[in-house]
Order: structure tokens, then sequence, then C-alpha cells
């Protein structure tokens, strides 16, 4: 999970400044580092969750990651879809939405280290 986040921080801000240079190339790579740490983020959540659950409980936990997932991945999409319509300039929004995933994997990453330190 400590990955994920490091990757998705990395991916995320390194697609912030490819956008600023208006480099295709390097948005690309940056949001296939970006998509890389949110894979490893999910799997290590999924890791760390469903061994926790007995046999007969691990589907309705598997739902419950997934939904819980997609609704991480969808609610900040719709309120950027929103924003951009109310400012109307796609790069303030790419902004604004770079910094809200950076400091929810700053904040996911101290949460894993916390629970491995066993604070």
């Amino acid at each position: 999970m400590t990955y994920g986040a490091i990757a998705l921080i990395a991916g995320t801000a390194a697609a912030m400044d490819a956008l600023a240079a208006q480099s295709a190339a390097g948005f690309f790579i940056a949001t296939a580092l970006a998509g890389s740490g949110f894979g490893a983020s999910f799997q290590g959540a999924v890791r760390t969750v469903l061994p926790t659950a007995k046999a007969h409980e691990r589907a309705g936990v598997l739902s419950v990651a997934f939904v819980v997932s997609y609704l991480a991945m969808g609610l900040p999409a719709i309120a950027a879809g929103y924003l951009l319509t109310r400012q109307g300039n796609v790069i303030a929004t790419a902004r604004e939405f770079g910094a809200m995933v950076m400091t929810l994997a700053v904040l996911a990453m101290y949460g894993a280290v916390r629970k491995r330190k066993g604070v």
C-alpha cells in the first residue's frame, strides 16, 4: 500500500506538470505511474481487509470494498465535472482534482504507516 500511495502521488504530480507543459507523452507516462499506484493501493487494501473476514463473510466484504472503491473514483469525477461547468477552465479543475487526489493519498499512506507500526 505504501508503494501505491507514493506512486499515486508522484504520478498525479507528474501529470499536473505534464498538463502545464502541454506534453501528451509526459501525461500518458504519468497517468500510467498513477494507475499502477492506484492498482497497488487497491490490492493492498483488499489484502488487508479480506483475511480478517470469515469464509462466509468474504463475498459481502469484497462487495463493500468494490462499492467504496467505485464511489471513491466516481464521486470526485462528478465533483470535477460540476466544477468544470462552473469555472470553465479544464486546467484549473485538473489541478484542483490532482491536489485532492494527492492529499487523500498522503492521508492513506499515513494511515497505512500508522497501522503497520501498531499505533
